[in-house]
C-alpha cells in the first residue's frame, strides 16, 4: 500500500515519541506501506507562521538564463533555463521538524518531488 502524509499529519505520524504511530512507523519500515511526503510542502511549513507574511511579500527568485547557444555535433542548442525560489532566503527547517523528517527518512519515507 503507498500513502501520502500532507503537512497535516507527518509530523505526527514521525514524531518518535507518540507512541500512537508506531505500527504505521513499523508498518513503513517493514515495507508493508510505502509511505512519502510531498517536499513542496516543506518550503512553506518551514517558515514560522508569525515570519510568513514577511516572507511571502516580496518572493525572493532564483532566475538563471545564460541564453547562450551553445554547439554540440555541430548543430546549435539553446543553453538551459532554469527558475525556482532562492534557497538562501529560506531558513530552512525548524530543529523540530528536522528531527521528525530525519524519523520519516529513516523508516523509509520517500520525498516527492512536486512544484512549489
Amino acid at each position: 500500500m503507498r500513502v501520502t502524509f500532507d503537512s497535516n499529519t507527518w509530523e505526527k505520524v514521525f514524531d518518535p515519541v507518540d507512541h500512537d504511530w508506531a505500527p504505521v512507523r513499523s508498518a513503513i519500515s517493514g515495507g508493508r506501506i510505502t509511505g512519502f511526503i510531498c517536499e513542496a510542502g516543506f518550503r512553506i511549513e518551514a517558515i514560522r507562521k508569525r515570519d510568513r507574511t514577511a516572507y511571502f511579500a516580496e518572493p525572493a527568485m532564483n532566475v538563471q538564463a545564460p541564453l547562450s547557444i551553445v554547439v554540440i555535433d555541430g548543430k546549435p542548442h539553446l543553453q538551459i533555463m532554469s527558475a525556482g525560489p532562492d534557497d538562501e532566503r529560506h531558513p530552512g527547517l525548524p530543529e523540530v521538524q528536522s528531527s521528525k523528517l530525519k524519523s520519516a527518512l529513516a523508516a523509509g519515507v520517500r520525498l516527492m518531488r512536486g512544484g512549489a
